[in-house]
């Protein structure tokens, strides 16, 4: 029944306005009253498709409509509105009176501004005469100027005699910077020296931490050397860090997107594939990336067989790669 919908989202909360054609097929609600009537009406169908918009419009069918349609949007996060809302909107004779109210207001301010600009313009009168006072002031100020340059000559000539004592002090500073230069050189040299004793020692140190951190790592975690190669390359072929770390933990991770595969130098997409590393049946502490219930070499080769022969190729069998083991 419905012709047309648009969504409104002139005000706070957007909505619909859906053009419906009431057609019916519900026994008319004036039937019984037709019957007792001296005319008599043609007999129709009790099914008949009809217009009626009292059986669609009416208020309790209306309220249905809103819990169906937010029934059905309520996958996509849509909210449906207060059930039984008092909220009106603002009728015309109130909005005009709001607006008379409002215009008055306005015209109170016109009126407070222009006494602002009268105000204003004797400001204006007065500081007209204060620049004419500035101006005069500002002429001794320049009679004051010219007198002020003649004693800055002054100055100058004596700055000139102190330049010259500050060159000679100068020279004589350059004297001792010299020997103060061959000290610091002398110093560097064992500053160096200190520093290339204490990395040595820094280094020693750090080698004997380093075996005995990766003798623990082996003994206690031996299963992280291997996790860390599936990281590495769950990371490589196009995983995203938070789905790799859930790789890592053992869990079943569905994914959708494109993955690369260096055996075949060809990036393949999937629809939806699911991920699980599972323990190597033949060693503990080893571990298999399966995709879609098969390691994800074989379905690397898969995708690859199925794109050539979409293409027309009827392709070799690859070489068997190792892929992370060693």
């Amino acid at each position: 029944n419905v012709v047309g919908a648009a969504l409104h989202m002139d005000e706070r909360t957007p909505h619909l306005h859906i053009a419906v054609v009431p057609i019916v097929t519900a026994e008319r609600k004036k039937k019984a009253r037709e019957a007792t009537a001296k005319k008599r009406y043609r007999t129709k169908a009790a099914n008949r498709p009809r217009l009626c918009a009292d059986d669609i419009m009416e208020r309790g069918k209306m309220s249905r409509y809103q819990d169906i349609y937010a029934e059905a949007m309520a996958k996509y996060g849509l909210e449906r509105g207060i059930r039984g809302s008092e909220a009106r909107h603002i009728g015309q004779h109130e909005y005009y009176r709001d607006c008379m109210v409002k215009k008055k207001g306005l015209e109170e301010d016109i009126g407070n501004l222009s006494i602002e600009k009268r105000k204003l313009d004797k400001e204006k009168k007065s500081l007209e005469s204060k620049v004419e006072s500035l101006e005069c002031r500002t002429t001794a100020l320049d009679t004051r100027k010219k007198m002020l340059t003649q004693v800055n000559a002054e100055i100058r000539q004596q700055n000139n005699e102190l330049y010259s004592e500050n060159t000679r002090l100068t020279e004589a500073n350059s004297s001792l910077a010299a020997e103060n230069k061959s000290l610091e050189a002398t110093s560097s040299k064992l500053s160096d020296d200190v520093a290339r004793l204490q990395m040595w020692k820094l280094n020693s140190e750090a080698d004997g931490d380093l075996k005995k951190y990766k003798a623990d790592i082996a003994r206690y975690f031996p299963d992280l050397e291997d996790l860390l190669n599936w990281g590495r390359y769950c990371t490589h072929i196009g995983f995203p860090d938070r789905f790799t770390q859930r790789i890592l933990a053992q869990e079943k991770v569905g994914f959708a997107g494109a993955l690369f595969s260096s055996e075949h130098n060809q990036t393949f997409r999937t629809e939806g594939s699911v991920a699980k590393l599972e323990r190597d049946p033949e060693n503990k502490h080893r571990f298999i990336l399966n995709i879609d219930g098969v390691s994800v070499f074989q379905w690397f080769r898969d995708m690859a067989r199925k794109l050539l022969e979409k293409l027309g190729f009827r392709p070799k069998e690859p070489t068997q790669s190792h892929g992370i083991r060693r």
